[in-house]
């Protein structure tokens, strides 16, 4: 009777052990292969929208330069009577920037109107030379036909070049003429321009000048700092240019309102953003 529940004992413990394998067997190829799949899964973590801001801030190096300056001449050259404005003020189109002595512009209409009449007294004589001239070819034109003439042909020709002679010097008296009596009227109609004016509206970028100081038309002015191309206009008794020299060769220099412009080498740049929340 012993014997039977020792077996019994012993066989309640192999169903027991048995079982546990099962158990071990089922975990280790269900369970644990999905915990481990589990792991590697990849989660995704959600939140709610808000507004922020982002900005860029890039970084070089580069040249600050001047755009669209224009550097205000006046029409003839002259002394400064009168200075109106000074750096930083902000002018109008036709503002005065400063005027002329005109004791200057009535002696510069006199000197021109005396070198007009100096080249119409010029025209005068080459005219009484050119006629002078052919009077003299046409006299020994008509001693050649006489039987005892002494005229030979290299008289003739002789008489021809000093007619062409004539006509030259004649053409060239008018020419000086014409050009001395346009120099007379830009004088008489500067005399009208003493006031220099703003050609633009904008900034007084420099003023170089002051009572007294001597000024010229900037004639030989050209090409300028940020523009490429040379440019010059006329306004309102003054005359513009950008130039490629200094300002401080310019009587005054007036710029628009927004007159810089930068002109970088990019180095590096980033982004970086800010969120507020709600």
């Amino acid at each position: 009777m012993a014997r039977t529940r020792k077996v019994r004992r012993y066989r309640g413990w192999l169903a027991f052990g048995a079982l546990a394998l099962v158990a071990l067997a089922v975990w280790y190829f269900a369970i644990r292969p999905s915990n481990a799949a589990d792991t590697n899964k990849t989660t995704y973590t959600t939140s709610a929208a808000t507004v922020g801001t982002v900005s860029a801030t890039v970084s070089g190096s580069g040249n600050l330069e001047i755009d669209d300056e224009s550097d205000v001449y006046p029409d003839m050259e002259g002394t400064v009577s009168s200075v109106s404005v000074e750096e930083g003020d902000q002018v109008d189109e036709g503002d005065t920037l400063y005027k002329l002595d005109p004791d200057d512009a009535e002696a510069a209409t006199a000197k021109a109107y005396n070198s007009y009449r100096t080249a119409k007294a010029g025209v005068t004589r080459a005219s009484a030379d050119l006629t002078k001239a052919k009077a003299a070819l046409s006299k020994l034109q008509k001693q050649s036909e006489s039987p005892t003439s002494t005229v030979s042909s290299s008289d003739i020709k002789s008489a021809k070049a000093d007619v062409t002679s004539a006509k030259a010097a004649l053409a060239s008296a008018k020419s000086s003429r014409s050009s001395a009596y346009e120099d007379y009227e830009d004088a008489k109609d500067a005399e009208g321009a003493l006031t220099v004016t703003a050609p633009v509206s904008g900034t007084v970028w420099a003023v170089n000048i002051e009572d007294g100081d001597t000024v010229g038309t900037g004639s030989g002015s050209s090409s300028s700092s940020s523009s490429s191309a040379s440019s010059s206009s006329s306004a309102s008794g003054g005359s513009t240019g950008t130039t490629s020299s200094s300002t401080s060769s310019v009587p005054v220099v007036v710029v628009p309102d927004e007159p810089l412009i930068a002109t970088l080498a990019i180095m590096a740049a980033s982004i970086v953003g800010r969120a507020k929340g709600r």
